[in-house]
């Protein structure tokens, strides 16, 4: 850790971790569930304590291949929730199927979804509403002729069953793909959370563990 680094605060030191990592502040917003407001002011103030001023000489000064090499430890574990900072999902509405959300980890922008390795995600959680199913997959983001799709690279399976409101649920799911992304963009690989049936109101998910393992 270089000294300017040890004036960080644990959330600068989250924003500097993904932005070292080339993720778009869009993407950052979301992953760490901050408004873009807030990361601004998250970055300006990690710009002052780095000595740098804008995002050309963050990069010239942490992301040239020594100190990339050095600085990125690249965790083979993403943790996105905690009792501190709960991470809160509003999944959306996909008729007829139910509600979805996709979300990349950190994880998959060094190192794309690869077919036969283990990963592991682990969640407690709450609900506002009563529902039938929690399902949890991967897939690739695709842009093709017809628009926007998914390739399946880990069907979506039930991990929990009559989920009730206000009760924390605690679970752990394996997914093993059979098929590895192909893609050039690694930001285009998803975790797929799933949420059934349709036919319910807008289910909203408080998160205070929210991780994922992988085991090459």
């Amino acid at each position: 850790m270089l000294a300017e680094q040890e004036t960080l605060t644990p959330r600068e030191q989250e924003v500097f971790d993904l932005m070292l990592k080339g993720i778009p502040p869009k993407q950052i917003t979301f992953d760490l569930n901050i408004t873009s407001h807030t990361f601004d002011t998250h970055r300006t103030k990690l710009y002052r304590k780095l000595k740098v001023k804008n995002i050309k000489e963050f990069n010239l000064k942490y992301r040239s291949a020594d100190n990339y090499l050095s600085l990125l430890e690249r965790k083979e574990v993403n943790s996105l929730a905690s009792q501190e900072t709960p991470l809160i999902i509003s999944p959306y509405k996909n008729e007829p199927w139910g509600w979805h959300h996709y979300l990349t980890f950190p994880m998959f922008i060094y190192k794309k979804i690869t077919a036969n390795d283990k990963y592991t995600f682990s969640c407690t959680f709450t609900s506002n509403v009563d529902f039938d199913s929690f399902l949890v997959g991967l897939a690739e983001h695709t842009i093709g002729e017809n628009g926007y799709g998914h390739i399946i690279l880990f069907n979506p399976y039930i991990v929990l069953s009559e989920i009730k409101a206000n009760i924390e649920y605690s679970f752990s799911a394996i997914m093993i793909p059979k098929k590895s992304s192909n893609g050039t963009d690694p930001s285009a690989n998803r975790f797929v959370l799933d949420v059934l049936p349709n036919k319910i109101n807008q289910p909203i998910l408080t998160f205070t563990q929210f991780e994922l393992v992988r085991n090459g």
